[in-house]
């Protein structure tokens, strides 16, 4: 693995991207705007693998993930990951070598309502009956880890 960045969209005060070294949830980024993101950000990073023989499968694991999570391997879509323990088999997506990942992460919208409950009504990007208030911790959001890439055996890699 080298190192990992995180990309956010448009239009809700983050960041366009941010290179991030090591991985980490973006609910604790320095940087406001990320910590308090709600939606959807993009991690990326690469990764190599040594020649794997046929019958050996690989098997992606993500850790911590805050809320759901779409895996990319190579530009291909791999799956949608929405419960722990947030595993999925890679085998056929990646390759020897050099391997792009990227892990489309979704939060709820709990930390940008904590966070627009402290800004003016004008200032304000979300609503809702009931929000947050602004004082109220944020919730783990983003990609945790730790993000492991194992080769074996079926059976020995899901008992891990």
């Amino acid at each position: 693995e080298r190192g990992w960045s995180v990309s956010f969209p448009p239009g809700w005060d983050a960041p366009a991207s941010l290179d991030l070294g090591e991985l980490k949830p973006w609910s604790e980024l320095p940087d406001k705007a990320a910590s308090r993101f709600s939606g959807s950000a993009i991690y990326r990073t690469t990764f190599r693998l040594d020649a794997f023989k046929p019958d050996k499968r690989v098997v992606l694991d993500l850790g911590r993930v805050g809320d759901l999570a779409e895996v990319r391997i190579n530009g291909r879509r791999a799956a949608v990951l929405w419960t722990a323990p947030f595993r999925v088999d890679i085998t056929l997506y990646a390759r020897a070598g050099d391997n792009e990942l990227e892990i489309e992460v979704t939060n709820t919208w709990h930390n940008r309502l904590a966070h627009d409950a402290g800004l003016p009504a004008d200032k304000r990007k979300t609503w809702t009956f009931n929000p947050p208030d602004a004082n109220a911790p944020l919730e783990f959001a983003g990609l945790g880890g730790p993000v492991q890439v194992r080769v074996g055996r079926t059976f020995d890699l899901l008992r891990q």
